[in-house]
């Protein structure tokens, strides 16, 4: 279990239940409400149990990352297994 699952494990508990409309994005560090009515997603940046601040997004810091290995990030096969999930973000102590 990562860090992040530890520190908010009630936020986590609903979002691997699919219990309300929450989805993480590992490799972003990013959680997202998702609004069914456009089928969009908000960034919160704060638990909405426990009123704690959340860790920063890390989608700029992603995609610096693959501009600076030359993938495009639409080309889905060309982008390494670790950047597809948290590691690349823990490996680099971010």
């Amino acid at each position: 279990m990562s860090i992040l699952k530890k520190e908010f494990s009630l936020l986590f508990r609903f979002i691997e239940e699919d219990k309300v409309a929450i989805k993480y994005i590992p490799y972003h560090r990013s959680i997202y409400i998702k609004i069914p009515s456009s089928g969009s997603l908000q960034e919160i940046h704060y638990c909405p149990w426990t009123g704690k601040k959340l860790p920063k997004s890390l989608s700029d810091e992603y995609f610096d990352q693959l501009d600076k290995l030359g993938i495009d990030s639409e080309n889905l096969d060309e982008i390494p297994e670790e950047m597809k999930s948290e590691e690349w973000w823990i490996r680099l102590g971010l």
